[in-house]
């Protein structure tokens, strides 16, 4: 029983991160904060980094930059000038 509570857990924490992720991912262009999105999802701070981390392996300000950088790639391939990116 132990064992399925623990496992519920892990499986609700995962979740959590990937909602995170998935709110940076279609919010990219504002300027997210851990504060926000700790906020947002109604946990503390230092919970998401830590739940973060664990799912993804980088802090959750490292993936909200490797987004934006991503976007602004594509936007370049695309032919969009530095201004507009």
């Amino acid at each position: 029983m132990h064992d399925d509570i623990f496992a519920r857990k892990q499986i609700e924490s995962f979740n959590l991160a990937m909602e995170v992720a998935i709110c940076i991912n279609d919010n990219y262009s504002s300027n997210l904060t851990l504060e926000q999105l700790a906020s947002q999802f109604s946990v503390s701070r230092n919970h998401l980094s830590i739940l973060f981390k664990e799912k993804y392996g980088i802090s959750v300000k490292q993936y909200i930059l490797r987004v934006k950088f991503g976007k602004a790639k594509e936007f370049l391939k695309q032919g969009h000038s530095v201004k507009e990116t």
